[in-house]
């Protein structure tokens, strides 16, 4: 309960930070209940091997933000999406850099991986500058990190 406490305490101080990003959500998604929900499902879905979950965290266990591997894909394609997000407070410091080649490495070499691809919408600059940092392809959107 203690992580479902600390990941609500993050969204929702980071609401209007990443309200661009997301979907919009009504004031229902910032409450325990659903967050529980949430975690359990993100639990369930790394459990059938369709995601993997990761948190952000400095080195005195504060909570920074999320990496996800989303849409886990095995046979010959081994392939998945990366999404990630880092508090307001945290941009721009390489945080979310730090943490996603770390993700990469792990999809790479743990779960053998061949292609992990991140998405984007299109007025997204600080993203389109940070998957710059991992992209392999040379492709506008959406970029692509081989193996």
């Amino acid at each position: 309960m203690r992580s479902t406490r600390s990941s609500l305490r993050l969204l929702t101080a980071n609401r209007a930070y990443l309200a661009p990003w997301n979907p919009q959500r009504d004031d229902d998604y910032f409450t325990i209940g659903t967050q529980t929900g949430t975690i359990r499902t993100a639990l369930a879905d790394e459990s059938a091997d369709r995601s993997v979950s990761l948190v952000i965290i400095d080195q005195d266990d504060e909570l920074l933000g999320q990496v996800r591997l989303n849409s886990i894909i095995r046979g010959a394609f081994r392939s998945a999406s990366i999404g990630s997000w880092v508090s307001a407070s945290h941009a721009v410091r390489g945080v979310a850099t730090s943490a996603v080649a770390d993700t990469l490495q792990f999809a790479f070499d743990e779960l053998g991986l061949h292609r992990v691809r991140s998405w984007r919408w299109a007025g997204d600059r600080a993203g389109r500058r940070f998957a710059g940092t991992w992209c392999q392809d040379g492709s506008e959107s959406p970029e692509t990190r081989w193996k």
